[in-house]
């Protein structure tokens, strides 16, 4: 009997032994699970440490110029035409959610819903939103009241759709962004912030631009002209190597390619903007289109889970 008795012994203390090894186990998984569906963070994606902006605060040092210029109407960088670097070079950003800094009320968001993209604007000052949603609504996109989601963190998300595709804009400050994007187009976002900013710039987008994501960026090129012309802006004069300089060590990023070098001043869909630009003072003035890609393209983008 205390032969049997031990060895009934034996295969309770077994049994407790399986069970807390299924409940590690499957906590481990739980966790496992939960950081593949995360948002990624990679080392050298500082996340923000400082407390975010508000954003409904139109008059910080990073938006007070911008929300001048809006409130004065001052916004003759509006196109009310999709940009055509974005149509020529679509087929480089990935499906998925596509992140467009400073976005204003460019129409490039309603467009890259229209290919299937949901598209996420960052814009800081409120009538940009405003006038973006009145003046696009009888084209087909309807924004729904005015009202923070509470999707993203320190930014109000305005939320809205073209075509059955999301286009949302959130409203607060770029660098306080955080989320995970398939890829970015930015339309001459980092020719308008302060050159000193633009590691800062390149940080946000390394936290929050997926493995295997890419970014398509057009910016602008102040080659040749007065002194005063090729230093001044926004838009600051962004070169192809200012761009390698900034985004090139970083740890995150795969490649950096060139896509195109156009000349403004002789290019059919900047006529209207040549004498502006030649009385400034300059007399070579480029646009320059670069795709950089994301390391990590193996990996399943998260966002296809939800």
């Amino acid at each position: 009997a205390p032969r049997r008795t031990g060895k009934i012994q034996h295969i309770i203390e077994a049994h407790i032994m399986s069970r807390r090894l299924l409940v590690a186990s499957s906590t481990a998984a739980a966790a496992l699970a939960f950081t593949s569906f995360a948002p990624p963070f990679r080392v050298g994606a500082n996340p923000v440490t400082c407390a975010a902006s508000d954003p409904k605060a139109e008059d910080t040092e990073n938006l007070r110029m911008w929300t001048g210029r809006w409130k004065n109407n001052n916004t003759r960088w509006h196109s009310t035409r999709p940009h055509a670097s974005l149509i020529k070079h679509l087929d480089v950003l990935p499906e998925g959610p596509t992140l467009v800094p400073l976005c204003g009320k460019t129409v490039d968001l309603h467009y890259l819903a229209s290919t299937q993209r949901p598209a996420v604007g960052v814009e800081g000052v409120k009538k940009a939103i405003e006038e973006y949603s009145s003046e696009q609504a009888p084209h087909g996109v309807s924004f729904d009241a005015f009202k923070d989601t509470g999707e993203y963190s320190a930014m109000e998300t305005y939320a809205g759709s073209y075509e059955g595709v999301p286009v949302k804009i959130l409203r607060g400050d770029f660098f306080d962004l955080q989320g995970s994007f398939a890829g970015a187009w930015d339309r001459a976002a980092f020719v308008a912030i302060r050159p000193e900013m633009r590691d800062e710039y390149a940080k946000v987008l390394g936290r929050t631009i997926e493995p295997g994501g890419v970014i398509l960026m057009s910016t602008y090129e102040r080659r040749a002209g007065t002194p005063e012309a090729v230093v001044d802006g926004p838009p600051f004069s962004v070169s192809e190597a200012d761009v390698r300089s900034t985004f090139g060590s970083l740890d995150w990023v795969e490649s950096i390619e060139l896509l195109e070098d156009v000349d403004v001043f002789t290019e059919p869909r900047y006529k209207d903007s040549v004498k502006r630009w030649s009385d400034a003072g300059l007399t070579d003035f480029r646009e320059i289109v670069l795709v950089i890609r994301v390391k990590g393209g193996n990996k399943k983008a998260w966002w296809k889970f939800w």
